[in-house]
């Protein structure tokens, strides 16, 4: 699905790319609270039984937290923008 946020004005942005399924958003957002990262701004979009979506985040994601989210279940990609 097309999603767009414009240029990244947060220290940080990650991407994911993941199955549509309920409870989504939930884990991706415990998972960056849990590593004290705060979330500036989120976009997700979905299309049939795939879904996208943005996070900006108030700081650079460490190694830990991109790991915890490839983990969770539906997730196909995790990609660190900035």
């Amino acid at each position: 699905p097309n999603c767009d946020m414009g240029v990244c004005r947060a220290e940080g942005r990650i991407t994911l790319l993941h199955r549509n399924i309920p409870n989504s958003l939930g884990r991706f957002t415990a998972a960056i609270a849990g590593e004290n990262i705060n979330i500036d701004g989120l976009m997700n979009k979905s299309r049939g039984e795939y879904a996208y979506t943005m996070l900006d985040l108030d700081r650079h994601p460490s190694a830990d937290a991109v790991e915890h989210l490839r983990q969770i279940d539906g997730v196909l990609k995790v990609r660190v923008i900035k």
